[in-house]
């Protein structure tokens, strides 16, 4: 399939994994050839990490092989490509691959000096990891603690918006009752003064009717006719007696 789409990359690949199955087989040769055939569809500038997993193939199996220059070689160009890639991980496992060869050569010094720059980055990778994991925890209780404080305040936030809305209610509720309360005062003084004016209204009418001057003059006449009587009778008891005195 990868050949009929002429996807070169992906050819080179499938040739990659085929060389590492039979690697497992111990078909050594087998695999060195799928290696070449999937470097044959790659260029070396543009697909270094595809041709850094193919010289890593190629240096196990020379290894196997026990052809150990051949495995230095392919070791180097491992190392190289990885370099240019920029994989630290990787260059790690370069220059563990170049202990193993030189170490199987004899080249003790080479292998010791091989091994400490492995141990060196593979030591600051774990420094790295820590120093990662450890920002990643700070990160992860930062940001818990930004959505503590996020949720406190919101919840503030809330209690201040029922507060508030609590106080215009209230407010709304005491302008209302004193709205009533001014109203009826005023409904009150409105019907008082209503009935201030009809008692005035009355009094004047009784003012202008004849009978509020002559009802209070009728026991003033009442009286002087009593005295009017009683004088009456008097001059009449006294020609009584002048009569008498004068027959």
């Amino acid at each position: 399939m990868a050949r009929k789409l002429n996807a070169k990359s992906r050819i080179a690949q499938c040739f990659s994994i085929l060389a590492g199955v039979v690697y497992y087989d111990k078909t050594y040769d087998l695999a060195l050839a799928y290696c070449d055939s999937s470097l044959s569809y790659l260029n070396p500038e543009k697909h270094l990490t595809q041709c850094a997993a193919v010289y890593q193939k190629k240096c196990d199996n020379y290894i196997e092989l026990k052809q150990y220059d051949l495995a230095l070689k392919f070791a180097n160009l491992y190392l190289e490509t990885n370099i240019k890639d920029g994989n630290v991980l990787f260059i790690a496992t370069a220059y563990e691959r170049l202990y193993e060869v030189n170490k199987l050569m004899g080249n003790a010094d080479v292998a010791l000096s091989y091994y400490e720059r492995t141990i060196k980055i593979r030591d600051s990778l774990r420094t790295q990891e820590v120093t990662e994991t450890v920002n990643e925890l700070e990160q992860k209780y930062n940001k818990a603690q930004n959505e503590k404080q996020i949720k406190e305040l919101s919840q503030q936030q809330e209690i201040d918006s029922l507060r508030i809305r609590s106080l215009i209610a209230l407010s709304s509720v005491a302008a209302l009752l004193a709205l009533v309360i001014f109203f009826v005062y005023r409904q009150k003084s409105i019907k008082d003064k209503l009935k201030t004016m009809e008692t005035e209204q009355r009094l004047n009418r009784a003012r202008m009717n004849p009978h509020f001057f002559l009802t209070p003059l009728l026991p003033c006449k009442i009286y002087l006719y009593q005295i009017l009587k009683k004088i009456w009778c008097l001059g009449l008891f006294l020609s009584f007696l002048k009569s008498c005195v004068n027959p």
